[in-house]
């Protein structure tokens, strides 16, 4: 199913699609100098609905081949619940003499009996899932140094969790410190991230000045 609300397309575009079994009309905001329509094509036979994906990319290709204009709406495309039970004119207060009433530019069109779309979506590639990142792991060739924990950035967000920090982008703040008392000492999460500060230090510089390692905050 075709959505065009763009109007870059003009109804008549449904033509292009005379080769198979079709409906089509206007949308209830059509008007005559902005076409807004839907073009429906009975499929040959049914698809998956898990590989409504792969169909719905198979139909937009198919779009551009015969069209080459206009972007169907891709949400209504991939929606493989759409279902149609009957159209209508919408209400105006306008005289059906008045050629700006919807009834006076509403079309539909209604083309059965010609081949039904064969569409091939079995000829879209399949995507891979996604890999999930695998989790850092440490090789056990001995016991793991307080130095090399310190370096780790799941070690240092969890001894900020410990001191009550609040993590700031990749910085640890407001933690106490041990020699001036305030909640002013800090440091950084991840040492990979640019400028990165690796031992905790107080944010008086010019009265406490204190710094020191990660234990120092017990």
């Amino acid at each position: 199913m075709y959505d065009l609300d763009d109007g870059l397309t003009p109804f008549s575009t449904w033509r292009l699609f005379s080769d198979w079994s079709l409906m089509a009309h206007t949308s209830f905001s059509h008007k005559p100098q902005h076409h807004k329509y839907r073009i429906i094509l009975p499929l040959k036979k049914p698809v998956p609905a898990e590989e409504w994906d792969r169909a719905s990319q198979w139909a937009l290709m198919f779009w551009n081949e015969a069209v080459g204009r206009g972007e169907p709406d891709p949400k209504a495309l991939k929606d493989r619940a759409r279902i149609y039970f009957r159209y209508a004119v919408p209400f105006s207060d306008l005289s059906l003499d008045d050629p700006n009433h919807p009834a006076n530019y509403f079309q539909t069109i209604s083309q059965m009996g010609a081949p039904l779309l064969n569409l091939d979506w079995e000829s879209i590639p399949k995507q891979e899932p996604k890999k999930e990142a695998a989790e850092k792991t440490y090789k056990k060739t001995g016991p793991i140094t307080v130095e090399a924990l310190e370096l780790d950035s799941r070690f240092r967000e969890r001894i900020a969790s410990q001191c009550g920090a609040k993590i700031l982008g990749n910085n640890a703040r407001y933690i106490t410190c041990p020699q001036c008392g305030d909640n002013s000492v800090y440091f950084s999460i991840d040492l990979d991230m640019p400028n990165s500060i690796k031992w905790p230090q107080c944010n008086h510089r010019n009265s406490c000045q204190w710094w020191g390692s990660l234990k120092d905050l017990f």
